[in-house]
């Protein structure tokens, strides 16, 4: 039996909530009187037909009811579906049926709700179009479609119930199970990291109270205990007086974002190798003040620091375990630095430590640096321990110190760059700190520079020559030596522009040039009997040689000048091979198969391993001067010539001393084996019409030598 209840009064509260909706609606008491109607449901045909002209007020229930069965404007048993709601068998209804009033035609779906508000129940009768309303299913399975493959979690909170709902997606991305777990405000918070919760919380107030946008990022700890990073986003829906009624948003899962963002800022910041800091960071540090900012007037130290000749470990042993050295120096490095201090791997071998705010007065500051660099040094005596063995490593140190007056980033760095400089030319394992006279000397360099520039283009070098002799055969041949004669300094000497021109790359148009000449002066010599068979020998640099046309250039010099490919010899240094053994192998190798030969300069002076000289085509071992000048009273360079005697007859090569200035060193020379020279004990370097007279006085020089 039906429950009789009083009339209630009308729900004004809704009539705006009513008008939003986009189909004919009206709310209904419990005996079927329509209580309120929003202007879609005054304006539908498929009603007309029921001839009401006042619906409020009017029982609906009744007009269906008695409807003509022949001629039903709505379908006959519609009141069925009313009653099933009033009764309290069910909740909701819905009926569809097609409307043929005034030849309308379409399909529509009656949709009874049953609803509660202020304690009295009511009842919520709307007409929706059914193809309108299946393209809304379609459009909101499409969105669950794109929110699924997103991966975006989808949130509705109804502030004014409390009714927070989740999607199946927000579910996964905190770890819930939907079946067991209800999704309350309370569900969200205990989700939330504790550390950000709280502005998490605050961003969340904020957007309510405001009614702006809700966004925010905060990591939570899912219920496996993972934590993951959140970007939540919602909007907030209000209502007629302004106020927020309601938030709909999402949340997404960007820990993967996140992951990628921190490893493009340890990309931008820190060396992937040594995992320090990198060149750019230490910019930023030192451009935002770091130094002294909150001790004024003290000043600070930046340590530039070279691994000296590390070069070799990666060309002798390869840049893989090159790379397992340099991690442990950083290791090494971080290890003897304080607290406060900052280092970073400046480039391939050089490191950088800053030390801030070490004193007020700058010679204390300066008796600190050294302490502190001679024990960083002193740290690399014991060995290195890498996977492939032991290292033996030294540093060279450069040291600038500065306070907050002198902290320009790009000058400390050059004077720190300056002081490295000469820390390197001092014999290297040392350390050196930046003065102002370093700055007169970097300036008279690119002076140089520029100066050497013009000489290259106005052909201001010229070529001396200085005989090379045999014991048995006399004079033997010549080597080309490059003069410079300044316009204003007059003659410089090769040992300090040389370096430059190999530094600036000028050492490549003018290596060309030098070989252009030597190749025409074979080929004049070539036509003279006095002259043919004399040897000329040429300085190549490691640059010029494993440049990709020094072959090709070789070769087509002695094409065009009829040189003979046999006299023509080229000296190199152990540096060469050590730069790149593979690459010079092949190149000496294509030119020794046309005539070339090859002479080692400096042997003995530098660090390359004796098993190359086997691989390498060479006719000739040169002893380097630096063991020739004190072998009248150094055993040691005695035993080091002879050993170079010994193992070049070994091999098969002929050997040769220079800076042969005394007889008694032609003496010395010449019981060990080695039976030619060059040097200023038969003559200075000259120019091509000087030595032309050598040549042709050549035999006293020849009977000298037989006398001594």
């Amino acid at each position: 039996m039906r429950i009789i209840r009083p009339t209630q009064p009308p729900i004004t509260e809704f009539s705006g909530i009513l008008e939003l909706f986009p189909y004919p609606a009206a709310i209904l008491d419990l005996y079927g009187v329509i209580v309120m109607t929003n202007q879609k449901w005054q304006q539908f045909a498929c009603l007309k037909g029921l001839q009401v002209s006042q619906w409020v007020g009017a029982n609906y229930l009744n007009l269906l009811k008695q409807q003509d069965k022949n001629a039903a404007i709505l379908p006959q048993d519609a009141h069925l579906q009313l009653d099933q709601v009033i009764e309290q068998k069910v909740d909701m209804t819905k009926y569809s049926y097609t409307c043929k009033n005034n030849g309308c035609g379409h399909f529509y779906e009656m949709v009874t709700k049953r609803f509660q508000c202020e304690c009295h129940d009511y009842l919520i009768v709307s007409h929706q179009q059914k193809e309108n309303r299946d393209e809304l299913i379609n459009s909101q399975q499409r969105l669950a479609i794109a929110a699924d493959a997103a991966q975006i979690g989808i949130w509705d909170y109804d502030l004014k119930h409390d009714l927070l709902i989740w999607d199946e997606w927000l579910y996964r991305i905190y770890g819930i199970d939907s079946s067991t777990t209800q999704a309350v405000y309370e569900t969200w918070e205990n989700g939330v990291h504790p550390e950000d919760l709280p502005q998490a919380i605050q961003d969340f107030q904020r957007a309510i109270t405001t009614g702006e946008n809700f966004n925010s990022q905060f990591r939570i700890i899912r219920g496996d205990g993972e934590i993951r990073h959140i970007e939540a986003s919602a909007k907030v829906i209000k209502d007629n007086q302004g106020k927020s009624t309601r938030i709909i948003g999402s949340n997404i899962d960007i820990t993967d974002r996140v992951a990628s963002n921190h490893t493009i800022e340890q990309l931008s910041h820190y060396d992937p190798l040594t995992k320090l800091p990198n060149r750019q960071s230490l910019e930023q540090k030192l451009l935002h003040g770091f130094t002294s900012l909150d001790k004024p007037g003290f000043f600070a130290a930046l340590l530039l620091i070279d691994i000296d000749h590390f070069k070799e470990v990666n060309d002798i042993h390869g840049h893989p375990v090159g790379d397992q050295v340099l991690i442990s120096v950083a290791k090494r490095l971080k290890a003897n630095i304080g607290s406060e201090d900052y280092i970073c791997r400046f480039s391939a071998d050089e490191f950088v430590i800053f030390v801030p705010h070490i004193s007020d007065s700058i010679n204390t500051t300066k008796q600190y640096s050294q302490v502190f660099a001679d024990n960083i040094q002193h740290s690399f005596r014991q060995s290195l321990l890498t996977n492939q063995g032991r290292f033996k490593l030294t540093l060279s140190i450069g040291v600038t110190l500065f306070n907050e007056a002198r902290s320009n980033t790009d000058e400390l760095l050059q004077q720190a760059d300056l002081a490295l400089y000469q820390a390197k030319k001092s014999g290297r394992n040392s350390v050196s700190f930046f003065a102002e006279t370093m700055l007169d000397c970097m300036l008279e360099k690119k002076q140089m520079m520029s100066d050497l520039e013009y000489a290259c283009r106005h052909h201001q070098f010229e070529l001396h020559y200085q005989g090379q002799f045999s014991q048995q055969h006399g004079l033997i041949g010549a080597e080309t030596l490059l003069r410079w004669h300044h316009k204003s300094k007059g003659m410089i000497s090769p040992d300090q522009f040389v370096p430059l021109l190999e530094e600036s790359g000028l050492i490549i148009p003018t290596g060309k040039w030098i070989l252009e000449q030597a190749c025409l002066q074979l080929g004049d010599w070539a036509k003279d009997d006095k002259f043919k068979n004399l040897t000329l020998s040429v300085n190549v640099s490691a640059v010029q040689l494993l440049d990709d046309q020094f072959c090709r250039d070789v070769k087509r010099l002695l094409a065009l000048y009829h040189a003979p490919a046999d006299k023509l010899k080229l000296e190199i240094t152990e540096g060469i091979f050590i730069e790149n053994i593979q690459a010079t192998i092949a190149i000496m190798a294509e030119l020794a198969e046309i005539g070339v030969t090859f002479s080692l300069d400096d042997f003995g002076t530098g660090f390359s391993s004796l098993s190359y000289l086997k691989s390498l085509p060479l006719s000739q071992l040169k002893i380097d001067k630096s063991f020739v000048t004190d072998i009248l009273h150094d055993d040691n360079d005695v035993a080091i010539a002879a050993t170079i005697v010994t193992l070049a007859k070994s091999l098969g090569l002929n050997v040769i001393a220079e800076g042969v200035e005394l007889e008694q060193q032609q003496a010395v020379l010449k019981k060990i084996g080695c039976e030619c020279y060059q040097g200023f004990l038969y003559h200075k370097p000259c120019r091509i019409d000087e030595f032309k007279q050598l040549v042709n006085h050549s035999l006293p020089a020849h009977a000298n030598m037989q006398r001594a």
